[in-house]
């Protein structure tokens, strides 16, 4: 909705609950999806980084629920900095929910 918006087009978000309130779990944003945020609206991009807690600094990849071994761990962080990206972080939906809907309005 919000890369309709600025390119001029009227349109409408419909959505069923009246609240958005706690339920499942964050919500990750990787570093394409930022950038692409970042191109479409750029204080929406900013709001999310300041809500948002970084990932790509730390440990990631499948670990064993059993024994708490990694079976595999991955780098978010070198290849997001090589295209002047930032790293994938992770949301509350509602949180982000809230900022799209205020970014696109009524």
């Amino acid at each position: 909705a919000l890369a309709l918006q600025k390119y001029g087009y009227d349109c409408a978000v419909f959505e069923r609950t009246r609240e958005y309130r706690p339920f499942g779990g964050p919500i990750q944003i990787a570093s394409n999806g930022l950038e692409a945020v970042r191109q479409i609206d750029s204080m929406l991009h900013d709001e999310i980084l300041e809500a948002a807690t970084c990932i790509g600094d730390r440990t990631n990849g499948l670990k064993d629920g059993i024994s708490n071994e990694w079976f595999a761990t991955f780098d978010l962080q070198t290849p997001a900095l090589a295209r002047r990206q930032r790293p994938s972080v992770v949301i509350d939906r509602p949180t982000l929910q809230k900022l799209l809907l205020a970014r696109v309005g009524d």
